[in-house]
């Protein structure tokens, strides 16, 4: 069975999954002539499963490619659009350019290990939150630097193959404490309504992009008030965040008590989209964001943000949210 005929029976209500069945290779679990029909949650199970099998093959292959310096295999595990920030760099996008970017960075660098803390996902869309490590050997020091930090990840299935949409690495331990900078406006957002046309997801994109539109003005509108509940309440239950220079913060209670202490005169925050996927619940969003905030009523903390959103139950909400402090960015 393909992968897109198995995304089909995933995802398919029962009556369709019976129809899929007949016509497609049996799976385990799958609805055979006298079987039982599947509940949602036994789909959703199973469609996770299938998705870390394809995630975790990946990513095999793409620590393989890192190990042995293979750029171009390594290049071949991202999407065409794809998205990628490494440690104290700033964002390229390109398959191509992210594979400049990587092959000046991988033969210096020895095995690369990653792990997974969180993860989510919805239809051709998955989300990948964990640790990694790796030694730069390139750093023309007596000793080789141990780089490590988080990555989150975000991975989506085209051409009958899941690949890296978009990858971020945090570093920690680099010394990196949050800049200031005078206060301005971002530029406009490169990604609109207007950019989306011809899409041949167009209006399922759309509607995507309004209601993330919506959730992220709506949760800025809360941070700007000092609305604490409000700010908790644009998040998931196990939604991650991470704010510039500290640790994550797993769970919306935990989320909820951070901000209890940093919303008092926060100040407005703005964003901007230079980045954006959606499929199924999941859409994922990212861009530079501009804080007012601190104590210099001139100045501001800027950088690069990432966001992962859920739709539950009609509302969409924060699965992870990334705060990074890079104003060269």
């Amino acid at each position: 069975m393909s992968d897109r005929q198995r995304l089909i029976w995933f995802l398919a209500p029962p009556a369709l999954g019976f129809i899929v069945g007949l016509v497609a290779e049996p799976l385990t679990g799958q609805i055979v002539p006298g079987g039982r029909i599947r509940n949602a949650s036994e789909r959703r199970a199973e469609y996770y499963a299938y998705v870390l099998e394809k995630v975790d093959t990946l990513m095999s292959a793409w620590r393989q490619a890192w190990r042995t310096g293979d750029e171009l295999q390594l290049a071949e595990a991202y999407a065409e659009d794809a998205l990628l920030l490494l440690p104290g760099g700033t964002p390229v996008s390109g398959r191509d350019q992210v594979r400049e970017v990587l092959a000046g960075v991988i033969p210096g660098a020895g095995e690369i290990r990653t792990s997974r803390v969180d993860f989510d996902a919805s239809e051709r869309l998955a989300y990948q939150f964990g640790d990694f490590r790796f030694v730069d050997r390139s750093s023309g020091g007596p000793l080789p630097q141990e780089v490590a930090g988080r990555h989150l990840t975000l991975f989506t299935h085209e051409s009958e193959a899941w690949r890296v949409r978009a990858q971020f690495f945090l570093p920690v331990g680099l010394d990196l404490p949050p800049s200031w900078v005078p206060r301005s406006r971002l530029q406009p957002s490169p990604v609109t309504p207007e950019t989306l046309q011809g899409d041949r997801y167009q209006a399922f994109l759309l509607d995507a992009f309004t209601r993330v539109n919506s959730t992220l003005a709506l949760w800025r509108s809360s941070w700007r008030g000092d609305d604490v509940n409000g700010a908790a309440a644009g998040f998931t239950a196990g939604a991650m965040l991470i704010l510039p220079g500290e640790e994550p913060l797993i769970g919306r209670e935990r989320i909820r008590s951070r901000l209890e202490t940093l919303l008092p005169d926060a100040g407005a925050l703005q964003t901007s989209i230079l980045d954006f996927a959606a499929s199924g619940d999941m859409a994922y969003v990212s861009g530079r964001y501009f804080c007012e905030c601190g104590s210099d009523a001139e100045a501001g903390l800027i950088g690069d943000y990432v966001a992962v959103l859920l739709t539950e139950g009609g509302d969409s909400r924060i699965r992870a949210l990334v705060l990074l402090a890079n104003p060269s960015g």
